[in-house]
């Protein structure tokens, strides 16, 4: 078996939230939410044990602190 994990990310939490709730709906086990304000983390799991992260940090400066920083091509 392949392992394979997709990941997602946001700086809106509106698109954090719906998108959890959409594969939730598509019946995938939600893990607990890791919260450090205001970043949101949480993985969840396929019915396939396709592993999915979904991630929101909604501050740029939290953003950059975490080493999430664009960079041109």
């Amino acid at each position: 078996m392949n392992a394979v994990n997709i990941a997602f990310g946001s700086r809106s939490v509106a698109d954090y939230e719906a998108v959890t709730e959409q594969v939730r709906r598509g019946g995938y086990r939600l893990h607990s939410e890791v919260t450090v304000a205001p970043a949101r983390a949480r993985y969840l799991l396929g019915p396939d044990d396709l592993s999915v992260e979904l991630l929101t940090i909604p501050d740029g400066d939290l953003e950059k602190a975490h080493g999430y920083e664009p960079t041109s091509a």
